[in-house]
């Protein structure tokens, strides 16, 4: 492994994480690895969002790993969303969830244009 290693660390100096909200603790490893010590690394995810807590995702503790494994971080919360005109998952929760993990987010008036 220590060859492996040396191999991957150093070579990315941006990490990009996306749905971070279902990343379980061997992914975070895996991602801790792939950043090494110099990577600047961003996730991006929605607590509310969390389809694989199954597999071991914790979605309430996301700020929490993300500090502890790549340092201090700054949240960047959205209230709005252009993602199909809606809020997606606007009004309801996973059965076994009793509360929200997060402030709710609207959906903006319309889409933004694209070409």
């Amino acid at each position: 492994m220590p060859g492996l290693r040396g191999r991957i660390q150093g070579y990315l100096d941006h990490v990009i994480i996306d749905e971070y909200q279902d990343i379980n603790v061997a992914q975070q490893r895996l991602l801790a690895l792939l950043a090494g010590e110099r990577a600047e690394v961003m996730a991006v995810g929605d607590a509310n969002q969390c389809i694989y807590e199954w597999r071991g995702a914790h979605p309430e503790t996301m700020l929490q790993r993300f500090t502890a494994t790549f340092g201090e971080a700054v949240d960047y919360p959205l209230s709005t969303t252009f993602r199909h005109g809606h809020a997606p998952g606007a009004g309801r929760q996973p059965r076994h969830r009793s509360q929200s993990l997060g402030a709710p987010t609207s959906s903006a008036w319309r889409l933004p244009e694209t070409r």
